[in-house]
């Protein structure tokens, strides 16, 4: 299902996500015509903050593959925005620096954890810069501004009454380190068609995503997993938000192993809540 771009959001995520290098090529721009004091001690802080995101994100896989041959393992996030913010006070401070601002650009190429990297590799997926968020009820634009500019295409008659089924691979945990959440993600491949339900600790509402980038928010939802098959049933009003599916038959190419983790991760997702139903 497509969508307009939200381009008051985009051009406020390259305007700020882009600052420190803006900033940093500034200061090296004025550093090669009229040098200025510098502030060495905080750009090195910020490369050094680099450098810890950048082996964390590229080397640590290396190594955990070459070196210890483990071919599944869990991404940890680092340390995200503070080399930015020490990029920013960097240039503040040593604006027109040579070291500074060479320093400061390094630290910008490297840090995966920055706001620069944030932007560029987020900037096809439609479900961070273009998507509303949702309850369930309505759906409210993330800038209040653009109200009606992506409202639902998808009408009453429009829903599908019969299920979709899909067969897919999944991966499940109840706290998964990389998105710090409760999730269980499926994919049919021959299909092209993920679904998924996810959960962060400390919000309420539950996450569904269906295709790919179509993503709505509920507070309940009814879900059983019976064996290896997981059935979702969503209110019309909810379908209508994602692709006009009422209910989901996902059967699940898992192991055992697997199984209980999908187990896990839906009692995390569903705690404190009503919807959720486990046969065996």
């Amino acid at each position: 299902m497509g969508q307009k771009k939200n381009w008051l959001r985009r051009s406020l995520g390259l305007l700020l996500g882009l600052l420190p290098l803006w900033l940093a090529l500034a200061s090296l721009a004025q550093a090669v015509n009229y040098p200025r004091e510098e502030a060495l001690w905080l750009a090195g802080a910020a490369l050094a903050v680099g450098v810890f995101n950048f082996s964390l994100a590229f080397l640590r896989p290396i190594w955990l593959s070459t070196v210890r041959g483990l071919t599944e393992f869990s991404h940890v996030s680092g340390a995200p925005g503070i080399g930015s913010l020490l990029v920013l006070l960097a240039c503040g401070f040593g604006f027109g620096g040579l070291g500074t601002s060479v320093l400061a650009l390094m630290a910008v190429l490297l840090d995966t954890g920055g706001t620069p990297w944030l932007v560029a590799s987020t900037w096809r997926d439609s479900s961070f810069w273009d998507n509303y968020r949702s309850t369930g009820e309505s759906a409210k634009p993330l800038f209040s501004g653009l109200a009606g500019e992506l409202a639902p295409t998808i009408s009453l008659s429009d829903l599908h009454q019969a299920p979709r089924i899909l067969k897919a691979e999944v991966f499940a945990s109840p706290h998964d380190e990389h998105y710090e959440m409760a999730l269980v993600y499926c994919v049919d491949h021959e299909a092209n068609y993920v679904f998924s339900l996810s959960r962060f600790p400390y919000q309420d509402e539950i996450e569904l995503r269906v295709l790919d980038q179509s993503i709505t928010r509920v507070r309940d939802v009814e879900v059983i997993l019976d064996g290896n098959v997981l059935r979702a049933d969503l209110p019309p009003e909810v379908a209508r938000e994602l692709d006009g599916t009422r209910q989901y038959v996902v059967n699940l190419k898992a192991t055992g192993v697997e199984l209980q983790n999908v187990r896990d991760a839906l009692a995390k997702i569903f705690e404190g809540k009503k919807g959720l139903l486990i046969a065996s």
